[in-house]
């Protein structure tokens, strides 16, 4: 009996182009080929490049946070110098103001004394209008007055009832100044000095350092060296 397919020589195998197999495909059997090596130079370049984008990173980040440190610190600086230019401007507004107080003050005790001595017959008046009918019961009351203001005191006893001017007497002291008086009674005594009142108002000025011993006007003095010389 023949064989249906004939051997093309005895003991050889089968042939793949006798089956119409393309030569091109891979024999049964044979192992698959190797993927091929890495390039460490390749690799070594990923590494440095990798390397390079983390140190950027963090060289950014803490650029990023020197930065706001800087910023921190730069208001921090800022706020300082603004609380320390308000306190300044405070003590300045404030020195400026007792400055212009002192000067209002000091002024004022320069022309204080001419309107004492111009107004002084008015206010002694007033301090007797105020007085005399509280002494309605007093007798032999003696009304010391300045001789410039004898003719006031005339003219403000004529004023008040007929008990009163008959208990009155004005008797004028030389040693009494503008807007002084003093009234005697039995039993009793009232006085208004201008100068004691001038002299508490400057104390207590001075004691507000709103007057120095250099700013008493020389009116002032020659009125107190005046007053000296005729006691």
């Amino acid at each position: 009996m023949e064989a249906a397919f004939p051997l093309t020589a005895p003991g050889c195998l089968i042939f793949a182009e006798e089956f119409d197999i393309s030569a091109s495909a891979p024999k049964l059997g044979a192992p698959a080929s190797a993927a091929p090596a890495a390039d460490p130079a390749e690799a070594l370049r990923e590494c440095e490049a990798a390397a390079f984008l983390r140190g950027l990173r963090e060289g950014e980040a803490l650029r990023e946070a020197e930065t706001v440190r800087l910023i921190e610190a730069g208001l921090h600086h800022v706020a300082a110098a603004l609380a320390e230019a308000r306190e300044e401007s405070l003590a300045m507004h404030e020195e400026w103001r007792l400055e212009t107080a002192r000067l209002v003050m000091q002024s004022l005790m320069v022309v204080l004394p001419d309107a004492m001595a111009r107004l002084g017959d008015g206010e002694a008046a007033r301090f007797a209008e105020q007085l005399l009918p509280r002494l309605d019961d007093a007798r032999a009351i003696i009304l010391h007055t300045p001789p410039v203001s004898a003719a006031t005191m005339a003219s403000l006893l004529a004023r008040q009832p007929p008990h009163i001017r008959a208990a009155v007497t004005i008797a004028p002291q030389d040693h009494l100044g503008p807007g002084d008086i003093e009234l005697h009674w039995r039993g009793g005594r009232a006085r208004r000095d201008a100068r004691q009142a001038m002299q508490r108002l400057r104390d207590t000025l001075r004691q507000f350092g709103l007057l120095d011993d250099q700013s008493v006007p020389a009116a002032q003095t020659r009125a107190a060296t005046t007053e000296s010389g005729s006691s």
